[in-house]
C-alpha cells in the first residue's frame, strides 16, 4: 500500500533525483521477513542505501523466547542482505522511527502488518496512522503477513516469566494496606484512608510495575467501599457524592501507576544503555592503554566476558594468514576448567578462518557455518581484518541477543583500531631503527674512511720509506722521525678503534662499575703522566681541593673520562695554549672541571657535542670519530653525575664534570 508518494528534494551532481535511504521497521510479526525482502528490492531499484530498524518498546522486551529469537533471524536476514542494522529502545514506536528516519532522510519506509479479525467497534491506534500523522513526507509501504501477531495479553500469558508472583505479592500489598486502614478507621477520617490506599497503590507501582498496579488501584477502590463507606459490608451507597471519591480515588490511583511505571521504564532503559556506554568506554581506555598485542587481547576478552556470560579468545593470525590457537578460551573459574581456559575444538579453527577471511561473522546464530557452538567476530580494521574474536555463549540453545550482537560488534570495531595502532606503532619502531641503523653504519663508514685513512697512510708511506733499497741513506734523526711517526699512528689507530669497541659496549649495556675509594688528585696526576707526551709544550695547571674526599668510583672509567677531555683540548685547541683542571667539593657533590683555551663551543651545540659521532668546527687530521665525549657522558651517567660544557666569556671551552659522594667508610690507614 503506497501511502504517500512526494518528489524527493535530493538531488545527485548531475541534476538527477537522488533517492533517500530506505527504512524497513522490523517487529515481532511473521511479516517482518517479508518486509526486509521488500525494502532489499527496492533499495537494489533505487539505487539507494537501506537500514533495518528494530525498536524494543517495554511490551517487546517481555516477548516469549520465540518471538525473540524471530525478531533476531530477521535482523540477522536483513544484515546479510546488506542492511545497516539499527536497534532503538523507548516508550513509542512512531517516535523512535520519525527521529530516526528526520535523522538519516529516508524517503521509504516499510511496515509489517500481521492480519487478525478486525473490531471496527473498538478503536486502534496503529504505526501506519501515526506515520501518516506526522510532518514528514515518505514514501510508505504496508506489507500484509500470513502469521498474525499474538494479542499483548496472549503474549503476556504465554511469556516464560509471567509476573504472577508479582500480582500476588501486589495482592498482599492490598491486603496489608487494608488491615492498616481498619486500624486506623478507629482515629481517622475517611479521606486519610483514601491516602493509605493511594500509598499502597503507589508502592505496588514503584515495586512491580503497571499491571499489578492498576489491580491494586481497583482492589483499593472496591475494599474501601466494601468496608469503610456506609453501608459497611456492601456495595449499596447511602450518599451518592461517594461516586465521585471512588472515580477520583480510581483515576488517581490509575495515574499514579501509569507514571510511576512510565518512570521506572525510562529509568531502565537510561539505565542500560548507561551500562552500554560505560562498558564502551571502559573497553576503550582499557585498549587504549595497551602497548603489545597479547595486553590488547586479554583486554578484550575479559571484556567481552564481563559484559555477557560466556568464555571468549582472540584468535590472530600468523604470518601467512592462518589463525592460530591461542591455548583455549579464556573464561571464569569453574570445576570443568580449573585453570580458566575451554579447549578450542580443530574444526573450530575452520569457521573462525572462513570469518577472517571474508571479514564476516561465522559460526554461532549466523548465517554462515551455524553448526558450531562458537560465534567469531572479524576483527575489521580499515584495509584488514587483524583477528577473530570467539564467543562461546554457556547457554548455547539461546540465540544472541540483537543487542549484545551490536556491542559485540562494537567491542570488535574498537579493539581492531588498537590492534591496527599497535602494529603501526610497531612498525614505526622498525623502521626508525632501521633509519637510524643505516645512519650509524654510514656515520661509522665515513668514519673510518676519514680517520683510518690518514694514519694508515703514514704508516704505509713511512714503512715504504724504511724498507726501499736507498733506507741505507737515511740518517739516524730521520729514521727515528719515521718511526715516531709509525708508533703515533698506530697508537692513534689503536684508540680509535678502542673508542668504537666501547661505544659499542656502553649501547648495548654490558658495561659493568668496579666501584672502589679513589683519591681524585692521585687519578688526576697519573692522567697527566701518561699525556705528557701528547701535551708537548702545554702548560698544565691543576687546582685541587686539598679537604677533596675519596671518590666512590670505577678507577679505570674516570681515568678514561679525565683522559677523553683532555683529548677533546688538545685536540681542538692551537699548540701552546694552557689547559686548567680543577676538583672540589661542592656540597654533596665533587666538581671536576677542565678549561681550555681554544675557539669554544659552536653556539647553541652545548649539549649536541656529546652526541655521537659529532665533531667540532673542523675536522683536522686528528679529529677523530667524534665519540670521546660521548663516552664522557655515558660514564659520566653510569656513575650517578652530570657532564656539561659552556663556552667562556674569554674564549675557550670549560667542560664541568659532577659526581656524587658516597658515606665514606672504613678504608685503611
Amino acid at each position: 500500500m503506497r501511502a504517500m508518494d512526494a518528489p524527493s528534494d535530493k538531488t545527485d551532481p548531475e541534476g538527477g533525483a537522488r533517492p533517500g535511504a530506505v527504512l524497513a521497521c522490523v517487529g515481532a510479526g511473521g511479516a517482518s521477513a517479508d518486509v526486509v525482502r521488500c525494502a532489499h528490492r527496492m533499495a537494489q531499484a533505487q539505487g539507494a542505501p537501506w537500514l533495518a530498524v528494530f525498536v524494543e518498546t517495554p511490551r517487546l522486551q517481555r516477548l516469549p523466547q520465540p518471538l525473540r529469537e524471530r525478531v533476531i533471524r530477521t535482523l540477522k536476514l536483513a544484515e546479510r542482505l546488506g542492511a545497516e542494522v539499527v536497534t532503538l529502545s523507548g516508550e513509542r514506536i512512531d517516535a523512535q522511527l520519525l527521529a530516526l528516519v528526520r535523522e538519516r532522510g529516508c524517503r521509504s519506509v516499510v511496515l509489517g502488518k500481521s492480519r487478525r479479525p478486525r473490531r471496527r467497534y473498538l478503536p486502534r491506534r496503529t504505526l501506519a496512522g501515526a506515520l501518516l500523522r506526522a510532518d514528514v513526507v515518505i514514501d510508505l509501504h504496508v506489507i500484509t503477513g500470513a502469521t498474525a501477531e499474538p494479542p499483548p495479553l496472549l503474549l503476556r500469558v504465554l511469556a516464560p516469566k509471567a509476573r504472577w508472583m508479582a500480582y500476588v505479592k501486589a495482592s498482599l500489598v492490598v491486603a496489608a494496606t487494608t488491615v492498616a486502614a481498619a486500624l486506623l478507621s478507629r482515629y481517622t477520617d475517611r479521606v486519610t484512608l483514601v491516602m493509605v490506599f493511594l500509598l499502597g497503590t503507589m508502592a505496588v507501582a514503584w515495586r512491580y510495575g503497571r499491571g499489578p498496579s492498576v489491580l491494586t488501584a481497583i482492589a483499593s477502590v472496591v475494599l474501601f467501599d466494601f468496608l469503610f463507606v456506609p453501608t459497611y459490608f456492601s456495595f449499596i451507597l447511602e450518599n451518592t457524592e461517594y461516586f465521585f471519591t471512588f472515580a477520583a480515588m480510581l483515576g488517581t490511583g490509575l495515574s499514579i501507576s501509569e507514571l510511576i511505571a512510565y518512570g521506572r521504564r525510562q529509568a531502565d532503559i537510561a539505565r542500560h544503555r548507561e551500562a552500554r556506554t560505560r562498558a564502551l568506554y571502559r573497553l576503550s581506555r582499557a585498549l587504549a592503554e595497551g602497548r603489545s598485542l597479547d595486553e590488547l587481547a586479554q583486554t578484550l576478552a575479559s571484556h567481552v566476558m564481563a559484559w555477557m556470560e560466556c568464555s571468549a579468545a582472540v584468535l590472530m593470525p600468523d604470518v601467512h594468514g592462518r589463525i592460530q590457537d591461542p591455548g583455549g578460551f579464556a573464561t571464569r573459574v569453574s570445576p570443568n576448567s580449573p585453570d580458566g581456559r575451554l579447549p578450542v575444538p580443530g574444526d573450530e579453527l575452520q569457521i573462525a578462518q572462513h570469518a577472517f577471511d571474508y571479514r564476516d561473522s561465522a559460526g554461532l546464530g549466523t548465517g554462515t557455518l551455524a553448526s558450531g557452538d562458537v560465534l567469531y567476530v572479524p576483527l575489521n580494521a580499515l584495509e584488514r581484518c587483524v583477528g577473530v574474536l570467539a564467543v562461546r555463549p554457556f547457554d548455547r540453545g539461546l540465540s544472541m541477543a540483537p543487542e549484545q550482537a551490536f556491542v559485540l560488534d562494537a567491542f570488535a570495531t574498537q579493539a581492531a583500531v588498537a590492534i591496527e595502532r599497535v602494529r603501526l606503532a610497531e612498525a614505526a619502531q622498525a623502521a626508525g631503527v632501521a633509519v637510524e641503523a643505516e645512519r650509524m653504519r654510514n656515520v661509522v663508514l665515513s668514519s673510518i674512511s676519514h680517520d683510518f685513512r690518514t694514519p694508515l697512510a703514514t704508516i704505509v708511506g713511512s714503512a715504504s720509506t724504511l724498507l726501499d733499497d736507498d733506507a741505507a741513506a737515511i740518517d739516524r734523526v730521520r729514521r727515528r722521525s719515521l718511526l715516531r711517526g709509525v708508533v703515533d699512528e698506530a697508537r692513534r689507530l689503536n684508540r680509535l678503534m678502542t673508542d668504537l669497541l666501547d661505544m659499542t659496549r656502553w649501547s648495548s649495556g654490558r658495561v659493568s662499575l668496579k666501584l672502589e675509594w679513589v683519591a681524585i688528585d692521585e687519578l688526576i696526576g697519573a692522567v697527566l703522566v701518561r699525556f705528557d707526551e701528547a701535551l708537548g709544550d702545554r702548560e698544565v695547571t691543576t687546582r685541587i681541593d686539598p679537604d677533596l674526599p675519596l671518590a666512590r668510583c670505577d678507577e679505570v672509567l674516570i681515568a678514561q673520562l679525565l683522559g677523553n677531555l683532555l683529548d677533546n683540548a688538545v685536540k681542538h685547541t692551537r699548540a701552546g695554549t694552557a689547559i686548567a683542571i680543577a676538583a672540589e667539593r661542592a656540597g654533596e657533590e665533587i666538581l671536576l672541571s677542565v678549561r681550555d683555551h681554544g675557539d669554544g663551543l659552536p653556539a647553541g651545540q652545548e649539549d649536541s657535542v656529546f652526541e655521537k659521532f659529532h665533531r667540532g668546527r673542523s675536522e683536522g687530521a686528528q679529529s677523530g670519530f667524534g665519540l670521546g665525549l660521548a663516552l664522557c657522558k655515558y660514564i659520566v651517567q653510569a656513575h650517578g653525575g652530570s657532564i656539561s660544557g659552556v663556552s667562556m666569556p674569554d674564549g675557550g671551552a670549560r667542560f664541568e664534570v659532577t659526581l656524587p659522594l658516597h658515606p665514606q667508610a672504613d678504608v685503611g690507614p
